[in-house]
């Protein structure tokens, strides 16, 4: 039975694949789309706030999040924010070369 977007199950398997899967997979989309533009660490987390977790927040504050959910998202999430813009390793790999020097 689906409400408001929300797909009600009997099973917790049913849950993550109805309720969590799609969302998550939209999520790994659109971080990866925006990763290819040099946001500042400010920038990255209003993507976060504005784009990629209302959904799933949505979810879960409906349903049980699953474990393994919180913990993809978490991966997610993190290697979004630790992907450096291609300006900033040049910059950083030029410092290092002075420094070497």
């Amino acid at each position: 039975m689906e409400v408001l977007g929300i797909v009600f199950t009997a099973t917790d398997s049913d849950n993550y694949k109805y309720n969590f899967e799609s969302k998550i997979k939209n999520l790994k989309t659109t971080l990866d789309i925006w990763k290819q533009r040099s946001l500042s660490l400010k920038g990255k987390v209003a993507i976060l706030n504005t784009l990629a977790l209302p959904s799933l927040i949505y979810v879960s504050s409906v349903k049980d999040t699953p474990k393994c959910a919180i913990e993809e998202v978490r991966k997610i999430m993190i290697l979004f924010g630790m992907v450096k813009s291609q300006k900033y390793q040049e910059i950083h790999s030029c410092k290092k070369l002075t420094m070497v020097v």
